[in-house]
């Protein structure tokens, strides 16, 4: 039980932090220090959220996550 709490945490986080990376590279959230904005920053900040979205919905629906009313959306 503890992994997957872990995981789902772990998920969230990674997540949000690519989501705040998303929004820098935007120009949404102004930051005075950061040179790299654009696409590449928004790319990294993408990856960040679909690595977040993969440990979340791994943690969510890890060994025996089959029986769970979630799964049958995400197949």
């Amino acid at each position: 039980m503890r992994a997957r709490i872990d995981s789902i945490l772990t998920g969230v986080l990674i997540g949000a932090l690519g989501a705040w990376q998303v929004l820098a590279g935007l120009g949404v959230i102004h930051e005075d220090a950061n040179e790299w904005k654009g696409s590449p920053q928004v790319a990294a900040g993408l990856m960040f959220v679909f690595g977040g979205a993969w440990s979340f919905f791994h943690g969510t629906l890890g060994p025996g996550g089959q029986d769970l009313p979630l799964y049958p959306w995400i197949q």
